[in-house]
């Protein structure tokens, strides 16, 4: 209780408050680092991940809760807050939420819109007999204006900020901590902090744009985009009479703030794109198809380069859709912003539906310039050999470049190779690629792939904080229909979530109900996302050193309004999972034994390409790929050719897995069931086999990796 004795000594909080107090203690006190637990927080080794702790703020602190519309004194001039209270503590189970001492009632409020003052706590002033109506909450960004430096100042109680001169915060203390030095010179980290990670509103048109409070960022990028149009030659100049009768393509401005990795504004971008939609197909367009590299090739290329120690770096191609030429003649009317009305366009552009096609069309005939050949694998991955030793892999999707090489001198050879025939933007050693954090640690040849960052923006996009933890994605009792429950919902947001293996089975049930979901669905839907981020902190940890090995299992009849089966497959590589799948079959098989061979069949598939991607890499002769399998019947039909009468009548396409084990493509070995992989793909399990499942295809929290090393 000292630390409650302490607040309120120091903050001369009510007495009878003390409850509330201690609430709050305990509530920081279990995400604290303790040593007795090797640094671990209590909440971090009871809930397997580290908690969210933005939400934190000083106990005492002056706050101020947002007035919704309707209850406002006046809809456009009312008061958008209410207040004071004082911060007494948060919610225990609603990510956010904050508990609030209303003084002039004398009662506590939960509450979720909250602006808190800490500075009014951190540095007590004498209360003078007038309140001012203006007060700097927070400096958020500073810039050098016409008449010197300006900074974009967050007001007490208002949500707009807005761009004031020096003279009207200097004497603020907001504008000591945005500098960075208290009285004492000691540097405020979370004061900093809080300025790079500002919420940004991004404007929707151009009038948002140039009217927002960051409108001169806005027009500097629009100036930027501009600029490179005109130096690419995107369109012609020259003030040319639109044919009679010629179809106009529209375009719009498109903004985005481009953000370091820690959360901090890297850039204003602006982007001016045609609306593809208004294109007509055989007229303003003939491609558009333009391969993308897989995740799995993506995958086992990471895994490869931690086991042989590969250089990967990143390059992204700036404008790249700008460097293709336009195969047919398109007239399009530009935006608000750009002097010219209608112009004709010598490029491609951003949003035109055939730009991919070109863009690839152009890398595509560079990179062959230089030596590399497509992948017979992956369309997407390019290959070169400089000897026998040497290798240079490009990875392409859309125009972001993954480069892998053996020998650095050639990587660096190529790098310069693309930035002189393109605009490019060196991103060095990799860490963040579409939506996975990567980390490296080289001395120990290890890499590992976490989501971390795409399961916060999905649960904040979904606004899902205030759900409580879950360990198990699907009870293993719910078995979920076509008709539960009565009312219709949006599912559209289940489809975005990024794969992983100990989620695939419940994406891939969920998946089958998008078209018409119910209550139910959505219910267990948001299960499934609080149980992404309870295990946000999990990474595919690549560092065993094993070969590729395959797992595949099926779960006969597990479809309550089909009775089809479900198959699920995971294959291992350098210590963690590379490729996996959980799919309902396509037909209904008539036996436990049927089930697991039509699942054998799908593995295989895979298994083939695995094997010749692996092999075309690494220049060697292919191998059998070992695939364990828990039923003996189905190893029996797969080894024996024999006509089986019980079996003539599965799809003759799966009885290519017979010709595969014949040939020695693939090795089927027996496994026990509770050593089966692939069991978290075909159901849901309960927490420990779970557990025991996930940590075994190489998924690992930072804690399991340092007690793994």
């Amino acid at each position: 209780m000292d630390q409650v004795r302490a607040i309120l000594h120091d903050s001369r909080a009510p007495f009878k408050l003390w409850g509330e107090l201690a609430m709050a203690v305990n509530y920081l006190r279990q995400r604290t680092p303790s040593t007795s637990l090797n640094g671990e927080t209590p909440y971090q080794r009871w809930f397997g991940t580290p908690a969210d702790v933005s939400n934190l703020r000083t106990i005492w602190s002056e706050a101020y809760m947002h007035q919704p519309v309707h209850r406002r004194t006046h809809r456009k001039l009312g008061a958008r807050a209410v207040g004071p209270f004082r911060l007494v503590g948060y919610h225990p189970t609603k990510q956010g939420n904050y508990r609030l001492y209303d003084a002039s009632t004398d009662s506590i409020i939960d509450a979720r819109d909250v602006t808190i003052n800490e500075a009014d706590y951190i540095s007590p002033v004498a209360q003078s007999d007038t309140t001012p109506e203006y007060v700097v909450e927070r400096i958020l960004l500073s810039r050098n204006g016409e008449g010197g430096e300006e900074f974009l100042v967050k007001w007490l109680g208002y949500d707009e900020p807005t761009w004031e001169p020096l003279d009207n915060v200097k004497d603020s203390e907001a504008l000591t901590r945005f500098t960075g030095i208290e009285d004492d010179g000691t540097p405020v980290i979370a004061e900093l902090h809080a300025a790079c990670s500002t919420d940004i509103d991004e404007p929707v048109t151009y009038q948002e744009a140039v009217n927002s409070p960051y409108a001169k960022e806005w027009k500097q990028a629009i100036d930027a985009e501009l600029s490179s149009h005109r130096t690419n030659k995107t369109w012609d100049t020259d003030t040319m009479q639109t044919p009679p009768g010629t179809h106009l393509v529209d375009s719009k401005w498109v903004f985005k703030v481009k953000r370091n990795a820690d959360g901090s504004i890297k850039k204003f971008k602006a982007r001016l794109v045609a609306r593809g939609f208004t294109q007509r197909e055989g007229i303003d367009f003939n491609e558009t198809y333009a391969p993308v590299v897989k995740f799995n090739t993506l995958r086992a290329l990471l895994a490869l380069a931690a086991k042989l120690d590969l250089h990967v770096h990143q390059m992204d191609v700036i404008t790249a859709f700008l460097n293709g030429d336009l195969d047919v003649e398109i007239w399009m009317r530009l935006p608000a912003g750009v002097a010219d009305n209608v112009v004709k366009l010598r490029r491609s552009l951003y949003g035109l539906k055939q730009s991919p096609h070109l863009w690839n069309k152009v890398l595509d005939s560079f990179l062959q310039q230089l030596g590399f050949s497509v992948s017979e694998f992956d369309t997407a991955l390019y290959i070169k050999r400089t000897d026998n030793t040497k290798i240079l892999i490009v990875a392409v999707y859309v125009d972001d470049l993954t480069i892998f090489a053996s020998d650095l001198d050639d990587l660096l050879a190529l790098k310069s190779a693309l930035a002189e025939r393109f605009k490019m933007e060196d991103m060095g050693e990799i860490s963040f690629l579409l939506g996975l954090q990567i980390t490296r640690d080289r001395s120990k040849r290890c890499i590992t792939i976490g989501q971390q960052k795409y399961i916060k923006d999905m649960i904040d996009k979904f606004n899902l904080n205030g759900m409580r933890p879950h360990h198990i994605p699907m009870d293993p009792n719910l078995h979920l229909n076509a008709n539960d429950g009565a009312d219709a919902l949006d599912a559209s947001g289940i489809k975005d979530y990024q794969d992983s293996p100990h989620l695939a089975y419940s994406i891939s049930r969920l998946s089958q109900f998008l078209a018409t979901p119910t209550v139910a669905h959505m219910t267990a839907a948001k299960k499934v996302c609080a149980y992404a981020n309870t295990t946000s902190g999990l990474s595919l940890v690549f560092k065993d050193g094993g070969d590729i090995v395959g797992y595949s299992d099926a779960d006969y009849a597990r479809c309550t309004d089909t009775r089809r089966s479900t198959s699920g497959y995971v294959f291992m590589l350098n210590g963690a999972a590379i490729s996996w799948k959980s799919q309902r079959q396509k037909s209904t098989a008539l036996s436990t034994a049927e089930a697991e061979y039509i699942a054998l069949a799908e593995c295989a598939k895979e298994a083939l390409w695995i094997q010749g991607l692996l092999s075309e890499l690494s220049a060697t002769e292919q191998t059998a790929v070992p695939i364990y399998e828990d039923n003996q019947a189905a190893i029996k039909l797969a080894a024996n050719p024999t006509h089986h009468q019980r079996t003539k009548h599965i799809d003759v396409r799966y009885h290519f897995l017979r010709d595969l084990v014949g040939n020695e493509r693939i090795h089927l070995q027996y496994i026990e069931s509770k050593l089966m992989l692939a069991d978290a793909l075909t159901k849901p399990l309960p927490r420990p086999l779970l557990d025991d499942l996930r940590h075994r295809t190489g998924l690992r929290t930072k804690s399991d990796y340092a007690k793994f090393h």
